[in-house]
């Protein structure tokens, strides 16, 4: 569509959320939070045979800092 696309979204400043900036262009996350805080979000997903999910853990709290004035 040839337009200019933006990620909002929040990162920890931690190891994961350094990989992910260093991975993405700067020009797509430039709108993204950064907290001193929380962690970047995880999860973890246990699958069975056929694919089905049986069971999540995860950590999704950094994303309560994705407020409107971020948006």
């Amino acid at each position: 569509m040839n337009g200019t696309v933006s990620l909002i979204s929040a990162f920890g400043n931690d190891q994961n959320g350094e990989h992910l900036r260093k991975t993405l262009p700067s020009s797509a996350t430039e709108r993204c939070k950064i907290s001193d805080t929380l962690p970047t979000a995880t999860c973890a997903i246990v699958l069975d045979r056929t694919g089905d999910s049986r069971l999540h853990v995860g950590d999704m709290n950094i994303h309560r800092e994705i407020t409107p004035e971020v948006v």
